[in-house]
C-alpha cells in the first residue's frame, strides 16, 4: 500500500521548517550570550626570569575581545607589587614596578571590559618565579698544593646542594652572561689567562688574553656582553696602564674601548649601564664618561666624582658620591639628584639601591669599630645586619641580588691559624633578607656573580 504523496510533502516542509527555526533560535542565543560575555583569556607571555631581574618586567595577558582602558586599581597583584597596565587591541599588558622576589608564585586578577559590547569580565593567570640562583669561588684550602683546584660553583639560595661549574687552579675572577662564563686565572708568576666558554662546559672554553693582568672582570647580565682591563706582561709600554675591552660571547667580536681623542681607556673604575650597550668610565682623574662602543655614538661627560655605586634596579640611574655627598644621576635626561637625604643617614661609606620604592642598603661603622648594614627608605634608618666587633675577620664586601631581596655580605675567616682559607681571602658568604634582616643563608665561598 502507498502513502499519498502530498502527505510525505508536508512532513518534509514541516520538518525542515523545526529544523531552521531551531537553527536560528540557537544563532540568536549565541548571539545575544556573545553581546554579553566578557573579554575572555586565552593565553599569556611573560619571562619569569626578567621580572626578578630588575623593575620593568611585564606581563601580557591576549584576550579574545579588545580591551578597554583600565585604571592601576583594576588590577590586583598577590603578593602584592606596583603594575601599570595599558590595552594595546586584545592585549593586556601589565608591567611591574618593582622587581619580583626569587620562587614566588604571583597571582593576577584584573577586571577588564570589552570595548565592543561593553561587557565586563574577570582575567585571572598566576605564575611562578625561578629560584633564587647565584654563582661562588670556593677556593681550595691553603694546605693543599699550588695546583689544588679552586671551584666555581652554582647553587640555589635555601638549598644545599651544589653543582661545580669550573675547576682550575688559582682562580682570580669570573663573570657569567648565562649561558656564557668568563674566568681568569693565574699561573706561578702571577700572569693572567682569560677563557671565554659556555657554563655547561658543552664546548671548549675559548683563550682571549694570556701572560697579562687582567682585572675588574664584569658582565652586563644573561645573555649579554663581557668586559675586562688588560695590561699585557709582554709589552714594555704596559706600566702606562691598562685598557678597557668589550667582549660579545655570541659574535665573538672583541672591542677596545676608547676615550674622546681615540686613546684606549685606562679605567680606576667601570660598570654597564642596565639593558643597553653601554658602559660608564671612571678614570683616574675622578673623571666620568658614558660611552657605548658597539654603536659608536659620541662619548657624553658626567662631570667628576669620588667613586660609583651601581644602577638603581630596572634604570639607567646611576648612584655616585661626591665626597660623601651621595647623588643620583640619570643618565636618560642628564639630571642629578640627592640620593638620599637622613641625618641618620651620615657616615654611610657603601650605598646600594634596592630599586622601587625600597630606598637604599647602607654600611655604617658603629660605636665599636664594627660595620651595621642599614636600609635607609624616606628618612628613616633601619639596622638589618650587624657584624660582631672582632679585630680579625668582619665584612669585606657587600652586593645585592639583581632584585634587591638578599644582600651578600663576604666575610673573612675570623681565626686564620685554623681556617682552610688563611691566605686572606673571603671564605663564607652570608645571604640577608633586606625586607626582614633575617640570615636565609651561610655558605662557603666568596666573590659572588651579583658583584660583578
Amino acid at each position: 500500500m502507498f502513502s499519498d504523496p502530498s502527505k510525505r510533502q508536508h512532513r518534509f516542509r514541516l520538518t525542515a521548517a523545526v529544523t531552521i527555526g531551531a537553527l536560528l533560535l540557537a544563532a540568536l542565543g549565541l548571539t545575544v550570550a556573545n553581546s554579553v560575555q566578557g573579554p575572555r583569556l586565552l593565553d599569556a607571555q611573560i619571562d619569569p626570569g626578567a621580572t626578578v631581574e630588575g623593575v620593568g618586567g611585564r606581563l601580557v595577558l591576549r584576550v579574545d575581545q579588545t580591551v578597554a582602558d583600565l585604571t592601576a586599581d583594576e588590577v590586583r597583584v598577590t603578593p602584592v607589587v606596583p603594575v601599570e597596565p595599558k590595552s594595546d587591541g586584545a592585549d593586556l599588558i601589565l608591567r611591574f614596578g618593582d622587581s619580583l622576589r626569587y620562587a614566588t608564585t604571583y597571582e593576577i586578577v584584573a577586571q577588564v571590559r570589552s570595548v565592543t559590547t561593553g561587557a565586563a569580565s574577570t582575567l585571572r593567570y598566576s605564575f611562578q618565579t625561578p629560584d633564587g640562583a647565584f654563582y661562588i669561588l670556593q677556593r681550595a684550602a691553603s694546605n693543599a698544593g699550588t695546583d689544588a683546584p679552586d671551584q666555581i660553583i652554582r647553587s640555589v639560595i635555601g638549598s644545599t646542594e651544589q653543582r661545580v661549574v669550573r675547576s682550575q687552579p688559582r682562580i682570580e675572577q669570573f663573570a657569567v652572561a648565562d649561558p656564557a662564563i668568563a674566568v681568569v686565572t693565574s699561573d706561578a708568576a702571577g700572569a693572567g689567562t682569560l677563557t671565554v666558554g659556555p657554563l655547561d662546559g658543552s664546548k671548549p672554553a675559548q683563550t682571549l688574553a694570556d701572560n697579562s693582568d687582567i682585572s675588574q672582570l664584569k658582565s652586563s647580565g644573561p645573555s649579554g656582553l663581557l668586559g675586562f682591563v688588560l695590561t699585557p706582561l709582554s709589552d714594555p709600554e704596559s706600566s702606562a696602564g691598562g685598557e678597557l675591552h668589550l667582549y660579545d660571547p655570541v659574535t665573538g667580536k672583541l672591542i677596545k674601548v676608547s676615550g674622546f681623542d681615540g686613546e684606549p681607556l685606562e679605567p680606576l673604575d667601570w660598570a654597564f649601564v642596565p639593558g643597553t650597550t653601554s658602559i660608564v668610565v671612571q678614570t683616574a682623574d675622578n673623571s666620568f664618561y658614558l660611552i657605548d662602543p658597539l654603536n659608536d655614538t659620541p662619548t657624553q661627560t658626567l662631570g667628576s666624582h669620588s667613586r660609583m655605586y651601581g644602577f638603581v634596579p630596572g634604570s639607567t640611574t646611576l648612584i655616585i658620591d661626591d665626597s660623601s655627598a651621595y647623588k643620583a644621576i640619570d643618565l636618560a635626561t642628564g639630571n642629578t639628584s640627592t640620593a638620599i637625604d637622613s641625618p641618620g643617614s651620615t657616615g654611610v661609606h657603601e650605598l646600594l639601591p634596592l630599586g622601587g620604592d625600597r630606598g637604599y642598603v647602607g654600611l655604617l661603622a658603629t660605636d665599636a669599630g664594627a660595620l651595621s648594614v642599614v636600609v635607609i627608605n624616606d628618612g628613616n634608618v633601619r639596622q638589618i645586619y650587624a657584624e660582631d666587633p672582632d679585630p680579625v675577620g668582619g665584612i669585606q664586601s657587600a652586593c645585592l641580588s639583581p632584585n634587591g631581596q638578599y644582600l651578600a655580605v663576604a666575610k673573612l675567616p675570623r681565626d686564620a691559624a685554623t681556617n682552610p682559607d688563611s691566605s686572606g681571602f673571603a671564605n663564607r658568604t652570608e645571604f640577608i633578607d633586606t625586607a626582614t634582616g633575617q640570615i636565609e643563608q651561610d655558605v662557603a665561598g666568596s666573590k659572588i656573580n651579583w658583584c660583578n
